[in-house]
């Protein structure tokens, strides 16, 4: 079966896929270190409360998955894709994380002006943005120059 590359699938997949194992994976293989480890059990009992984290972060996902629609999560991980992507002459790309969720979310409302769907456009060209382009805002004025 073909997957649609622009369908965001992949993203959401990944992030469900990792915080189940990691989450899971901490909060059965914690205590069980604990019982297991017998110079330094309290070890363990950081990773059971990274799996909690990670369940949390799990649940978190799979909820914020089915209450959006297709297009909706392909848009939010399209617009995260199109800032992770973004790197530097160096490799490296310094973006705030919480920034770029926060775009990815105002994508994924359908809240972007033209002027910053064409900035995400611009950092990846080749990814073509998987949604409805956004309504310009009719409340400003023209810009100077420019035809009704």
């Amino acid at each position: 079966m073909a997957v649609n590359l622009n369908s965001g699938r992949g993203y959401w997949v990944s992030q469900i896929g990792a915080s189940a194992l990691f989450g899971f994976g901490g909060v059965i293989g914690g205590p069980v270190g604990m019982a297991l480890d017998k110079e330094e059990p309290g070890r363990w009992l950081i990773v059971t409360l990274m799996g909690i984290a990670f369940v949390i972060v799990f649940f978190g996902l799979v909820r914020k998955y089915r209450s959006s629609s297709k297009k909706q999560r392909a848009v939010y991980a399209w617009a995260l894709e199109q800032q992770n992507g973004a790197l530097q002459t160096d490799g490296f790309n310094p973006g705030n994380d919480m920034a770029a969720m926060a775009v990815a979310q105002r994508a994924m409302e359908g809240k972007l002006t033209p002027a910053e769907l064409e900035r995400l456009q611009a950092m990846r060209p080749n990814s073509l943005y998987p949604g409805d382009p956004p309504v310009a805002d009719v409340s400003l004025p023209p810009r100077a120059g420019s035809t009704p």
